[in-house]
């Protein structure tokens, strides 16, 4: 075995630590951006500030993840929406991040709701359409999905805990 020379470690201070993590930052980013382009969708970005003189409150990013094969997902979330060539509007509701997992014999739907209570958060169905909802104080969430294939009446279960909702929904005529 050969004996390796320990190398030295570059001395950094704080703010060039920061300013790494920044660029990082930024790359990330940057890479979001090309893959929301590459789907004709958003950027990684999530943002939160107001919009006009009334400082009505405005939430918009994307959540970007790698699904089978490799192909990113992009999905949208928040409250700020804009159709080509008009200006944006902010709806009464957010869209908050959920995932529509395929299990075989039933799908798993996960959303993020953060800041409500377990009785504030409501969800319904019907045939391949799920939609989940909930308010509490100031913050509203809805959030519409549509299915692969329809779901079964019966066998639905549900959790909400910290913030995150688990919905499990049974294929029809999976029984």
């Amino acid at each position: 075995m050969k004996d390796e020379k320990e190398q030295p470690v570059p001395k950094t201070d704080s703010a060039s630590g920061l300013d790494g993590i920044f660029r990082g930052l930024g790359t990330l980013l940057q890479t979001a951006a090309q893959l929301a382009d590459m789907t004709d969708e958003a950027t990684e970005l999530r943002r939160i500030g107001s919009l006009g003189t009334g400082g009505t409150r405005a939430v918009y990013g994307v959540s970007v993840r790698v699904g089978p094969a490799g192909k990113p997902r992009i999905e949208k979330f928040g409250n700020l929406r804009q159709k080509p060539g008009e200006k944006p509007s902010i709806d009464e509701f957010r869209e908050p991040i959920t995932d529509l997992l395929d299990e075989g014999d039933h799908f798993l739907i996960v959303a993020e709701l953060p800041g409500m209570d377990e009785s504030a958060v409501q969800w319904k169905f019907s045939g391949q359409t799920v939609v989940i909802a909930a308010q509490c104080g100031g913050r509203k969430y809805r959030k519409v999905l549509s299915l692969p294939s329809s779901v079964s009446n019966q066998g639905a279960i549900s959790n909400y805990k910290n913030g995150i909702l688990e919905l499990r929904l049974c294929k029809q005529n999976s029984h």
